[in-house]
């Protein structure tokens, strides 16, 4: 068994924060553009909110199945696979006609998303309890800061940024700072159980 750390770095904390803000601006950045996915899907309020609340399923499949994985295959693959497959599902939504289609990526979104939140949890949860300090409510903070930059760079520059170019140029860098923060993260990840 492995020594538990006492102390939390500054490197290891710079490394935890690039799993939470990325992953506000990332995930939130189509709510603020719904109007155009569902005129683009051409369907109405009432199915697109439908559709919109199915994709819960993902969501509920998510926090059946992955506490168990990252206890069995640790945080590191989970984080990985998660962020990937969440950012590329949101970078395909503005490319989507097909309302059965986007209910499908609807799903995924919410496997990836509610997987990648479950992982990068544990793992403040665990350093949390290791250091003895307060670390969940400032990540929790970023992630709520990237949500609400998310929205407002949305709101400059949807007058002159199609759907497609907006959405996939903030899905594809925030991919990048999630990546960088995992192999940041990767000498302080939970390893399997």
């Amino acid at each position: 068994c492995a020594l538990l750390k006492t102390t939390f770095s500054k490197q290891e904390r710079r490394a935890l924060n690039l799993l939470f803000l990325p992953f506000g601006i990332g995930a939130m950045s189509t709510a603020t553009r719904f109007p155009e996915i569902r005129d683009q899907l051409g369907i109405n309020n009432g199915t697109f909110g439908t559709y919109l609340s199915l994709g819960a399923i993902g969501g509920v499949v998510a926090f059946i199945l992955v506490g168990h994985l990252v206890h069995s295959i640790g945080v590191k693959p989970i984080v990985t696979i998660a962020a990937t497959g969440l950012f590329v599902s949101l970078g395909l939504v503005p490319h989507i006609q097909s309302p059965i289609l986007w209910l499908v990526i609807n799903i995924l979104i919410a496997f990836f998303w509610v997987s990648f939140h479950i992982a990068n949890n544990a793992q403040a949860i665990h350093r949390q309890e290791e250091v003895g300090e307060l670390i969940l409510p400032k990540l929790h903070g970023l992630w709520s800061l990237g949500a609400l930059l998310t929205s407002i760079l949305a709101i400059v520059i949807t007058p002159y940024v199609t759907l497609a170019w907006h959405i996939g140029v903030v899905v594809a860098i925030m991919w990048a700072f999630t990546m960088y923060g995992v192999v940041k993260s990767t000498p302080y990840f939970i390893k399997k159980n």
